[in-house]
């Protein structure tokens, strides 16, 4: 019993760092950027307010990512991305459809009326690699879609 309890304690130790290699969360915004930078360009900067943020670019439009909850300038829980529509002719009725249908991401007007698409991301405790960077997926094709799409159909 003895050989069996320390062959299971063994096999978890020695997997640990492999299993922690496919796993990211906001302690290293580099990881971060990394993935953002599979997409398209990409760069890392810290905000007003001391936080790391990512600006970037899928398929030409522009997007923000900004890190939340952190600790330190390195070390985040969770971050939003998000794109901005400057004065779009948008109808609201369009707006409440993509809020009702679109599950991952949200589209608002701001206080200066641009369009604003938005997609959180909770990465406390870590995740996958494969989920964060399907997540990055997920906001690229959001981010096509609205652009190429939903900018189109503007009331008339």
């Amino acid at each position: 019993m003895k050989k069996t309890a320390l062959a299971l304690l063994m096999t978890t130790i020695l997997t640990q760092p492999i299993m922690a290699q496919n796993m990211i969360d906001g302690s290293n915004v580099d990881d971060v950027l990394n993935i953002a930078k599979g997409y398209g360009a990409a760069t890392l900067e810290l905000n007003d307010e001391g936080k790391p943020a990512i600006r970037g670019r899928i398929e030409g439009n522009a997007y923000y990512l900004a890190f939340q909850n952190c600790s330190s300038a390195t070390a985040c829980e969770d971050f939003f991305l998000q794109a901005y529509f400057i004065n779009p002719v948008v109808d609201y009725e369009l707006i409440n459809k993509w809020n009702y249908n679109e599950r991952w991401t949200k589209v608002y007007y701001d206080g200066d009326l641009d369009a604003v698409l938005e997609m959180d991301f909770n990465m406390n405790g870590g995740v996958s690699v494969k989920n964060f960077d399907q997540a990055f997926s997920i906001w690229s094709q959001m981010l096509e879609e609205f652009f190429d799409d939903f900018l189109t159909k503007k009331k008339n």
